[in-house]
């Protein structure tokens, strides 16, 4: 009788451990998701960014003309023959990434497992990023009746769908961090 009384308050304490790691994941996520809402609200259309929406605009120019095409930058501005396409701060893998960071601040994992997913996230969805910029140009270009399509739900499904699965794919299979003891 006494081991079952043991091995439930063992289950207990188990199943009590696990909430609380759960609700600190969920109180640091949401911690994290506001600084950055607040930060971003803040700088989102000021001259902070510029650099890097030009940033953007000229690899993916850079990009496009390397496989045949043929776009011309100018600041922020992408122009592929008679379209031209503005790269803004929604058009750039801030928002992914952000998500991505604070996921990964908020799970528990050693310093450098949290660096390694920061930097290789970061890395892999601006790579992403950069692929749908040059994708919607295209799109544009050739189909410009599935311009909206393409960039309003099919990039936007898929960006949520990388930053998940990126997110997932680092928790999972590259953080070797032991669970919390009871």
């Amino acid at each position: 009788m006494e081991r079952s009384i043991v091995a439930v308050s063992s289950q207990e304490k188990g199943d009590r451990q696990q909430r609380r790691s759960l609700v600190r994941f969920g109180i640091i996520l949401f911690s994290c998701f506001l600084a950055f809402a607040i930060a971003y609200f803040k700088f989102r259309r000021s001259d902070v960014l510029d650099p890097f929406l030009s940033f953007n605009a000229k690899i993916a120019s850079f990009v496009w003309n390397l496989f045949g095409g043929s776009a011309e930058v100018d600041g922020v501005i992408i122009s592929s023959g008679s379209d031209s396409f503005e790269v803004i701060t929604e058009c750039t893998s801030i928002i992914p990434t952000a998500i991505l960071i604070c996921a990964v601040l908020a799970w528990r994992s050693s310093a450098r497992e949290k660096l390694i997913g920061i930097a290789a996230g970061t890395t892999v969805l601006f790579v992403i990023n950069i692929v749908r910029i040059i994708s919607l140009v295209y799109v544009g270009s050739a189909f410009p009746d599935y311009l909206d399509v393409a960039h309003f739900y099919v990039w936007q499904v898929l960006l949520i769908l990388f930053t998940v699965g990126l997110w997932l794919f680092w928790a999972v299979k590259l953080v070797r961090t032991p669970p919390e003891n009871p």
